[in-house]
């Protein structure tokens, strides 16, 4: 089972695998995160099914052969690799060919590059299953307070999560869609994902104090930023809400830079750390200074380190606040610090 998209797979590869788990199957796994209900990544069980991340990066998942995908969307990024959005569907279209004869394709019906690549599926000797939330799909996910997840025969069964966020509930449909091709029963899922506790850095309350929550997430994309402050949005209605953001990548940054400065714009404070490099030389051509200033309403605060943006917060937070420490780089090292000043607790 290989769980692809430019989103969400490591927490819907986990999601998988506890279903799997919950239904007796032991499955081995190897997810891009830690998976905290089984309290690593990866494991070997002693059950038939295997589920992997599936990542885009370097073309990795074209080593894959898989009898069951699951794509959550595709969207552009890693501009450094892919040049365009067509590069990246075209990626994805060729991961798709990989699937086995007689296999499944687990796809979003919401997402327009998924839409754009069922399209390019019609001819293929894999069986197509939709989710998201229009009516056109297998899996749809319905409501506002009372969230429900409607099956493919048109029965219903409230889709409850400990994590936050309709990216999260969306994840949970495809993980239920997957689950259901490996003949488990929709009630079995969903029993196993009102427990899911999710995966390291994602939504991951670090600790609180003084009344302000620390919560640590690997949104590096403008979308995910978006995802994440939406779910902050939704799990402390009311708060004022602070992201400590570190880029990744000058290539990234370079290329969405409008676009972190809109998601970013979402928040009520934002400070910004250098950019986390990675795999790159810094070109001199990506000032955050600059995108400081297009952050509305701002702008925001520079940091010139994680630590430095810590002692920042720490000075300028008050009771009921909620920082969000955004990044995949290494900006998570905020997090204990400024707990540290906040004289908080894990």
């Amino acid at each position: 089972v290989a769980v692809a998209g430019t989103h969400g797979k490591s927490t819907t590869a986990g999601m998988i695998g506890l279903i799997l788990e919950q239904s007796g199957q032991s499955p081995s796994f190897a997810v891009g995160a830690e998976v905290r209900d089984f309290g690593t990544n990866a494991r070997l069980g002693s059950g038939a099914t295997f589920v992997v991340e599936a990542d885009e990066y370097d073309y990795s998942f074209l080593h894959l052969e898989p009898a069951l995908a699951v794509v959550l969307n595709v969207e552009h990024d890693h501009p450094d690799l892919f040049p365009t959005p067509a590069a990246v569907e075209a990626a994805f279209r060729r991961f798709l060919e990989r699937i086995r004869p007689g296999g499944t394709v687990v796809l979003s019906g919401d997402d327009p590059g998924c839409r754009r690549l069922a399209n390019t599926l019609a001819l293929c000797e894999v069986r197509v299953v939709t989710f998201g939330t229009s009516g056109q799909v297998d899996w749809r996910v319905t409501g506002g307070a009372d969230v429900r997840l409607v099956g493919p025969d048109g029965r219903a069964w409230r889709l409850g999560l400990r994590v936050p966020g309709w990216h999260n509930r969306l994840n949970a449909a495809a993980a239920v869609a997957a689950a259901a091709a490996l003949g488990v029963e929709p009630e079995t899922s969903l029993w196993a994902l009102e427990e899911f506790s999710g995966v390291g850095r994602r939504f991951e309350l670090w600790g609180q104090g003084q009344g302000i929550a620390v919560i640590v997430d690997y949104a590096h994309h403008p979308s995910e930023i978006r995802a994440t402050i939406a779910a902050a949005r939704e799990r402390y209605p009311g708060a004022r809400l602070w992201v400590i953001f570190q880029p990744h990548t000058y290539s990234r940054t370079r290329a969405f830079f409008g676009e972190f400065a809109a998601a970013l714009g979402l928040a009520d404070q934002v400070i910004l750390t250098p950019v986390y490099a990675a795999r790159e030389v810094d070109p001199g051509d990506v000032p955050l200074e600059r995108l400081a200033l297009r952050i509305v309403p701002g702008p925001a605060r520079l940091a010139a380190s994680p630590r430095a943006a810590a002692q920042l917060a720490a000075e300028l937070v008050e009771p009921g606040d909620v920082v969000l420490v955004l990044g995949a780089g290494d900006v998570w090292k905020a997090a204990p610090v400024l707990l540290e000043y906040l004289g908080g607790r894990p």
